[in-house]
């Protein structure tokens, strides 16, 4: 072999070898330790996250719950409602509205809220977790009712409840923050009953109306209270045949079964109960992740009752993306924008409710 042919291929070894070095033994020991060191890493971190909010659970609770939070109530405040502060009875039944961040959908949520019928008659009652600004400036600036926003700051700058979102998609903090806001409405204000609606819930018109028709007509008859355990805005059947893969009856006709309910189980997406299951929910409440299984499952399906769904339901998801909720599909989330919520108000005044499957077990 010529000479300078011999030196390339000397030249093109040694590159080959410098490129790819040979792994021996102890290098893929090396290897490997480093991988298990950085698992094992990953799961201490995991693991101390866990025990935190085991034994923080109950601090988490008493976080949202601390009197000095509540002194610093009024953002506005009214004459009637300060009366209500101060021991009396509320005059309406409270809307509770738990806050985080994802101000995008706040404002629709807030900005359908101010054109529901009847909303100046009530007062919204906002809890927030963390110090997100506009989301504060939303609420500071909503002017269509009374506001009490009540607030509260995260400790360890919020670095716990940032991993158990990360890691395990948890709503710990959401169950301990409408825990709070159950607890202020019944124990606090002592009021009849309360409406949770949460942040990327968007409201029909007749939103206030349809749960103030239900709670006298349901939720305050002697007989019909004995078997309702609450009253849903919600109805999975509401979900056109693209984003269902179940069967249901046919859709609700607007203007013709305004009135109707159908008996299943507790819905999590907009809900009112009474203050007469306040001590059942109040006992069994869950300090950890799935408040609403515990709800269902532990509570409602427990005590026996059933939770009375409308047939056209009076909101609409707009929240495409959250702790347990993610679509990316434009079809899809046009689907779900598309969801058929009143825009009129039905006239409450002379109709009964007409309540369907009375036969039917709960739904668990």
């Amino acid at each position: 072999m010529p000479s300078d042919n011999l030196s390339f291929a000397r030249a093109l070894t040694q590159c080959t070898r410098r490129k790819h070095p040979k792994l021996n033994p102890p290098t893929l020991v090396r290897s490997f330790l480093y991988a298990m060191a950085l698992i094992w890493t990953m799961n201490l971190v995991h693991l101390v996250v866990i025990v935190y909010s085991c034994l923080q659970s109950e601090g988490e609770h008493a976080r949202f719950l601390r009197q000095d939070i509540l002194a610093k109530v009024p953002l506005k405040w009214d004459g009637t409602i300060n009366a209500v502060e101060k021991g009396a009875r509320p005059f309406a039944i409270p809307i509770l509205m738990p806050v985080y961040g994802r101000p995008e959908y706040l404002r629709r949520v807030l900005l359908a809220l101010s054109e529901v019928a009847g909303i100046g008659d009530t007062v919204l009652i906002v809890s927030q977790d963390g110090d997100n600004m506009e989301v504060f400036r939303l609420v500071h600036n909503f002017k269509a009712c009374p506001v009490i926003h009540l607030r509260h700051k995260p400790p360890y700058w919020g670095l716990p409840g940032y991993l158990l979102r990360l890691g395990w998609h948890s709503d710990y903090a959401t169950a301990a923050n409408i825990f709070s806001l159950l607890s202020y409405a019944y124990d606090t204000l002592q009021a009849d009953a309360a409406i949770v609606l949460e942040s990327d819930l968007e409201p029909s018109k007749d939103f206030y109306q349809y749960f103030l028709w239900a709670h006298r007509e349901v939720l305050q008859n002697e007989a019909l209270s004995k078997k309702v355990f609450n009253i849903n805005a919600w109805n999975p059947c509401c979900m056109g045949p693209a984003l269902r893969d179940f069967p249901c009856p046919a859709s609700g006709v607007p203007g013709q079964d305004d009135w109707e309910f159908i008996a299943n189980g507790f819905q999590v997406w907009g809900w009112l109960s009474s203050r007469q299951v306040w001590p059942l929910l109040k006992s069994q409440w869950t300090q950890f992740d799935n408040w609403d299984w515990q709800v269902e499952q532990g509570i409602r399906a427990q005590d026996g009752r059933v939770s009375l769904s409308p047939k056209i339901c009076r909101i609409r998801n707009i929240g495409m993306q959250g702790i347990n909720f993610n679509v990316e599909d434009e079809t899809r989330i046009q689907a779900w924008l598309s969801v058929f919520i009143p825009s009129y108000v039905p006239d409450y005044r002379d109709h009964r409710p007409n309540i369907s499957n009375w036969t039917l077990p709960p739904q668990h």
